[in-house]
């Protein structure tokens, strides 16, 4: 079964930090300390060899982590949150810039009296440009909103992190009791019994 197995860099990791607090629990480190059947390093380099019978012992857990981990994944923010943030944005700015550099041309040349034809244009243009400006701040407004409603019933990245957190501590916690301590005390054990 793949998951009995932690081949994953960052579970394998985990796996050898779960087996050294193992080896350096007080029972263990003791029973090191009044044997000479079996060294500390034998007994890493038989957990490695046996990684995934010791990992089956805490499957369930470990099945628990990986659903956990993955759902954070699936559930990450909406790239298309940030484009319409960004849309939200710069449309009204440009149609605002537009609006001011029309305005300012129509009524100047209107002021001057030379090209009435094109001051009116350019005077029309401004208003659009204002009206395409004002729709865009308001559609902006009303996008923000609908994104912060969405990212509000979302579960928060804080307690998604806290989920994972906990279920990779579960995991480390059954992998210690259930998986490294027991073959680390059957090993100390066959290891002193007498031929």
């Amino acid at each position: 079964m793949p998951s009995a197995d932690p081949t994953r860099t960052e579970d394998r990791a985990d796996f050898e930090d779960v087996l050294e607090q193992g080896l350096s629990s007080p029972r263990i480190a003791e029973a090191l300390r009044t044997t000479t059947a079996v060294s500390a390093d034998r007994l890493r380099d038989w957990a490695l060899e046996s990684r995934a019978s010791i990992a089956a012992a805490a499957i369930p857990e470990y099945r628990a982590y990986l659903e956990t981990r993955a759902s954070r994944r699936r559930d990450g923010p909406s790239p298309l949150g940030n484009g319409l943030g960004a849309l939200a944005v710069l449309i009204p700015a440009l149609a605002a810039a537009a609006a001011a550099v029309f305005l300012v041309l129509g009524y100047g040349f209107r002021l001057l009296g030379v090209q009435a034809r094109l001051a009116r244009g350019l005077q029309a243009a401004g208003w659009t440009a204002v009206a395409v400006a004002t729709a865009a701040v308001l559609l902006g407004v009303v996008a923000v909103l609908v994104i912060a409603v969405r990212n509000r019933t979302a579960r928060p990245a804080a307690s998604d992190g806290e989920r994972v957190a906990a279920a990779r501590a579960a995991w480390r916690r059954a992998l210690l009791e259930r998986g490294v301590l027991p073959f680390l005390r059957h090993q100390i054990e066959e290891a002193g019994r007498p031929e």
